[in-house]
């Protein structure tokens, strides 16, 4: 299947590390971002930086999102993290890290 390229930017440094289940990027900090994080057929975010996601957005994209700040010095906020990561691929989700 042949993927078209989308009217909306990327967040900076938006990544695919694994095409069929996760990407990584920085934050995507505008509508236009996420609408393109949207139409790459990403449907879950998992937030490790302070700043909290547009949660309304993202629900009116079809995403969902976990925030788990403090990974760099909490092990439970990295735990958290992880587990989502983990939940969305067992679901059959793609899943944004950033």
């Amino acid at each position: 299947m042949v993927s078209m390229p989308s009217a909306h930017a990327p967040p900076r440094l938006f990544k695919w590390f694994d095409p069929d289940a996760i990407a990584v990027s920085g934050l995507p900090d505008n509508p236009d971002e996420l609408a393109y994080v949207a139409s790459e057929g990403i449907r879950r975010i998992v937030s490790v930086t302070q700043a909290t996601p547009d949660y309304d957005t993202i629900a009116t994209l079809g995403m969902s999102a976990v925030h788990s700040p403090g990974v760099s010095d909490d092990l439970a906020a990295l735990d958290r993290a992880v587990a989502a990561v983990h939940a969305a691929v067992a679901d059959g989700d793609k899943v944004l890290l950033h």
